[in-house]
């Protein structure tokens, strides 16, 4: 299907290399990607910001942001059948501890998938782990940064980390070399049975 990828980090011209990178690297025609990968930079002067909750500095209200139509209307003239939102912290002016908040976040979200019938990816940052150690963080819904509303109101979670020195040892991976692998873990399945293994790759 067509992808949506919306990054607030990183300008166009950074995200085009990107792509231009795996592009190369899996050794993939140019032509089959036209058109089917979208961009779209939340770093662009002028551009209507990608904030999809806006809340009243007054009042406290929280309300859906402008760009939430346009997104919507981009998606169905393109066909995305997939959109990527990176981070989830950056497209709203919410009180990121906040469960109500992050809650009416999450319903906007929500929304935007179920008027698309489209697979929506919120990329959210977790915990500081101890030591920079993922062990007791891989595969805990409760990795997750902020309110627990985030991971309550996600149909499928998963999370990211990098090789631990106990996983290191176990596997037999040299430390100088250890922080070239990532293991990718099921934290969260309503929809089919959670895997306990972890799917490692290497950078």
């Amino acid at each position: 299907t067509n992808v949506l990828v919306v990054n607030m980090e990183d300008d166009l011209a950074e995200m085009e290399m990107r792509l231009a990178a795996v592009t190369m690297h899996f050794k993939l025609p140019e032509a089959e990607l036209l058109g089917r990968v979208h961009l779209w930079s939340g770093q662009t002067p002028g551009q209507m910001p990608f904030v999809v909750a806006r809340k009243d500095a007054r009042t406290g209200a929280v309300s859906e942001g402008e760009v939430v139509d346009m997104l919507i209307e981009y998606c169905r003239d393109n066909g995305i059948g997939a959109v990527i939102i990176d981070p989830l912290v950056d497209t709203h002016e919410c009180e990121e501890n906040s469960n109500g908040e992050v809650q009416r976040v999450m319903r906007i979200y929500r929304r935007v998938a179920t008027k698309l019938n489209c697979a929506l990816v919120l990329i959210h940052h977790t915990k500081k782990p101890p030591a920079a150690s993922g062990d007791g963080f891989a595969g805990s819904a409760d990795a997750g940064r902020g309110a627990s509303a985030a991971i309550n109101a996600a149909r499928v979670g998963l999370t990211l980390f990098q090789m631990s020195q106990k996983d290191g040892e176990k596997y037999g991976i040299a430390s100088t070399v250890r922080h070239r692998y990532v293991r990718l873990d099921d934290s969260k399945a309503n929809l089919f049975m959670a895997s306990n293994r972890a799917d490692w790759f290497r950078k």
